[in-house]
């Protein structure tokens, strides 16, 4: 196993595991938030009793940001009654101190809302540090880490961001959280083309932890809910331009492909074909056709667009817009960075 990468069914959240490494004896998992949902719950509690009675660990749990489309399997997760604790070596969870505190216990994560409750942070803090849990709390761009073969580099957030969501935690206006009652499936791409990009994220979202992996000379981009100029100043730090692209073998759009996280800017300074999209079709018009059309417009290559819901029969685009686009919607749960490697191929 070079690498896989698994888009658990997270209805309208992230729930990502990253395995590698089998075959050079250093095997690796991170996983990336927790989802929300039964299904997703079933199986990150399938994962948690395989790993303890293989007495394997997670290498690294990722909390991306507060929202409850992120948090609320993990919490369940380390809520659930058999967890071993012991399975997880580290969390990157950030969260300020003079916020750790303890709260009322037994309350739950039900807040499906746009509103961020830092109550359910404290929450989760409580029970990492009441498993023993190694935390660190402050994970910011420019960190670096080499977990078993692979480099992960933080772009987001920064000290600014971080500072900022810590001091207005409940943040909500009427741009950022308007529900739409319809989706933009029936707007030609035509027409989309056209329209300027408009980077409306919340607090919490601006505040989502992001990252590059960098595995066997190969680029994995995993973007959390980040906005994406602070995306594409992290990349810039790395020395990554328009002029200096970044190859990248796959990259998960943000923000379960929000047509607000995903600019003009960003694309142009990585080449990508394929792009892991993490959500079922939800009421605010996610995934947008504006964003997906935008990822096709600005690629070189034919694009592909691994989701974990599938959007075959949905209508996103017409067939004659997949036709002359070659767009190719693909529903695959697990990916295989052969998988990947062999697509890119097809295609030069």
């Amino acid at each position: 196993m070079a690498l896989t990468i698994q888009l658990f069914p997270a209805l309208n959240g992230d729930c990502i595991l990253i395995q590698y490494g089998e075959e050079t004896g250093q095997e690796a998992t991170i996983l990336v938030d927790g989802g929300c949902g039964k299904s997703c719950k079933r199986r990150l509690h399938q994962l948690a009793e395989e790993y303890k009675e293989n007495k394997k660990q997670i290498d690294l749990l990722v909390v991306t940001h507060l929202d409850s489309d992120h948090i609320t399997g993990i919490y369940e997760l380390l809520s659930w009654e058999p967890f071993e604790p012991t399975i997880i070596k580290k969390i990157w969870f950030n969260i300020k101190p003079e916020q750790q505190s303890k709260v009322e216990e037994g309350l739950l994560l039900q807040n499906q809302s746009t509103k961020i409750s830092m109550e359910q942070g404290i929450q989760l803090d409580t029970l990492i540090k009441g498993h023993r849990i190694p935390h660190d709390s402050k994970i910011l761009a420019g960190h670096k880490e080499s977990i078993g073969g692979a480099t992960i580099k933080v772009l987001n957030p920064d000290a600014k961001m971080w500072q900022e969501f810590y001091d207005n935690p409940i943040c909500d206006t009427k741009k950022e959280t308007k529900i739409a009652s319809s989706n933009d499936y029936n707007e030609p791409i035509g027409k989309l083309e056209g329209l300027p990009f408009e980077g409306f994220v919340t607090v919490s979202n601006r505040s989502s932890i992001a990252f590059l992996m960098q595995y066997q000379m190969q680029n994995f981009l995993f973007l959390g809910d980040a906005s994406a100029d602070q995306v594409v100043e992290g990349l810039h730090k790395l020395g990554y331009s328009k002029e200096n692209k970044l190859d990248v073998l796959c990259c998960k759009v943000a923000h379960h492909a929000s047509k607000h996280n995903t600019s003009n800017d960003l694309l142009e300074i990585i080449n990508c074909q394929d792009y892991l999209i993490s959500t079922n079709v939800t009421s605010s018009g996610r995934p947008s056709k504006e964003c997906l059309s935008r990822i096709v417009l600005l690629s070189s290559k034919p694009v592909r667009f691994y989701c974990n819901y599938d959007m075959t029969k949905q209508g996103i685009f017409t067939k004659e817009e997949m036709d002359a686009y070659s767009i190719h919607f693909i529903t695959q749960e697990k990916i295989s960075m052969e998988d990947l490697l062999n697509g890119k191929e097809s295609t030069e």
